[in-house]
């Protein structure tokens, strides 16, 4: 619960007039898009700020659930991607680089024994660098990034130290 809190605030003073952003009255200093893949796993919907013309922060939300055949057991996810970015160039086609974490909770009801639930709360590196077309006017955002998932034991399917994964995202900047 302390987490959704501090999660609501940061979301909270990054929307307000008196957060920082983009200055120089070029850039739109807003974005919110979704993301298939990146470090929210299957999906997520986000918001984006710009901090400065080359620094972002965003935080986004994911919600997804895989049943077992036939039966309605099975693991549902809440993800809550945190990351922040660094853009290299300075018109609309963009480098983008950075890292944050990717961070969740799991609940599963497929524990056979009596009473038992396995419910977890999930934390990972992510690290990510890719292209982003964002015009400098605002409008239509596109992002295609390789976002490597480093660490989270639960966050590896292939129980690898680091996951190598993907994300593309759509959006509009205002």
């Amino acid at each position: 619960m302390r987490f959704v809190i501090a999660a609501a605030i940061v979301i909270a003073s990054l929307a307000s007039p008196a957060g920082a952003g983009a200055d120089d009255g070029d850039d739109p200093a807003n974005s919110v898009y979704v993301e298939l893949g990146g470090p929210g796993l299957l999906y997520s919907v986000n918001y984006e700020r710009l901090l400065r013309p080359d620094v972002s922060l965003r935080v986004g939300l994911g919600a997804f659930a895989i049943r077992e055949d036939g039966t309605e057991k099975g693991m549902t996810w809440l993800t809550v991607p945190i990351t922040a970015s660094y853009l290299v160039g300075q018109r609309a086609h963009r480098f983008e680089v950075g890292g944050g974490l990717a961070t969740g909770y799991a609940w599963s009801d497929l524990n056979q024994r009596a009473g038992a639930t396995d419910d977890y709360f999930l934390i990972a590196l992510a690290v990510h660098a890719g292209y982003r077309y964002q015009p400098r006017a605002g409008g239509f955002l596109l992002r295609a990034l390789v976002t490597p998932i480093v660490g989270g034991r639960r966050f590896a399917p292939l129980r690898m130290p680091v996951t190598l994964w993907a994300g593309l995202s759509a959006g509009w900047s205002f």
